[in-house]
């Protein structure tokens, strides 16, 4: 293509932009953080305009996170940091369109186990960090009284993005659909593979169901450690010498918030359960 053609805008455009195309400065002018060398044309807002693909040349283009195919293509390779700050512009579903921003797993790269919930909640999108709200409050409580310290652990989500619908000035929980743990499922793998951790627990039935099989019940199978594959990783066999990776094994327990969701009477029983689920956890660490 002519570096030095233009690309004018058509309504058939199937790409909508973001709100940072827009410059309130000058609106013929494009901020180069945001600008695309993709031809594929814009439709910015109602207006079309036209835009310069030899100026757009110099920055990423709108379509490294897959925002056609729906499904995330993290960057391979990386460690935890890099990894964080590609997916903060993710926009392989639509959940980012309603949210503060993109809530990635946090822990240290050394981590033996590995949680995962569903979703952030409302002050987990707001603040940008996972499990800071009142579920992730009780977590904690739980972690310490069984043995576990957070700071050793990961804790991240099966989804991203914060999926909500809007009730007055309230952001009312959502579970997510399949097809946004389908978009989201190469950012949790690519943590696995960055973690490789011994242990992971797999926080309620979306994120069991997602890991284990959509055919799991936490009521009836909580709490047993089962011998799991890390996506991408080859299964250990007896051949293995000792320094190959060693089995991964993955334990489903009830979410924190469910908790908090059970009546008074029942709760201490509740608490009580997830903290013998955790101590299996703690126990098959050495």
């Amino acid at each position: 293509m002519d570096p030095g053609r233009t690309v004018k805008l058509t309504p058939s455009s199937t790409w909508l932009a973001p709100k940072l195309l827009r410059s309130p400065s000058n609106s013929s002018t494009f901020p180069p953080a945001v600008a695309c060398s993709c031809p594929e044309p814009y439709r910015l807002g109602r207006r079309l305009r036209q835009i310069s693909v030899a100026a757009a040349r110099r920055v990423r283009c709108h379509r490294s996170m897959s925002e056609g195919s729906g499904v995330a293509q993290p960057p391979v390779g990386v460690g935890l940091e890099q990894l964080r700050g590609a997916a903060a512009g993710c926009r392989a579903c639509e959940l980012w369109q309603d949210t503060t921003q993109t809530v990635f797993g946090e822990g240290p790269e050394t981590a033996r186990i590995v949680f995962v919930g569903e979703q952030p909640g409302d002050q987990e999108d707001r603040r940008g960090e996972p499990f800071v709200g009142p579920a992730g409050r009780l977590l904690d409580r739980a972690l310490a009284d069984a043995g576990i310290d957070r700071r050793d652990s990961y804790v991240t989500n099966s989804v991203k993005h914060f999926s909500h619908t809007v009730k007055g000035k309230r952001r009312i929980h959502q579970t997510p659909r399949p097809e946004h743990l389908r978009a989201c499922r190469p950012w949790l793998e690519a943590e696995f593979a960055v973690l490789q951790p011994e242990v992971v627990v797999a926080l309620g039935a979306t994120a069991a169901k997602s890991l284990i099989s959509p055919s799991f019940r936490i009521t009836r199978e909580r709490g047993r450690l089962l011998p799991w594959t890390v996506p991408g990783a080859p299964a250990p066999s007896e051949d293995d010498d000792e320094d190959a990776p060693h089995q991964t094994w993955i334990l489903a327990t009830t979410h924190p918030s469910a908790i908090l969701r059970t009546p008074d009477e029942a709760r201490a029983a509740a608490y009580d359960a997830l903290v013998a689920d955790l101590g299996v956890v703690a126990g098959a660490l050495p």
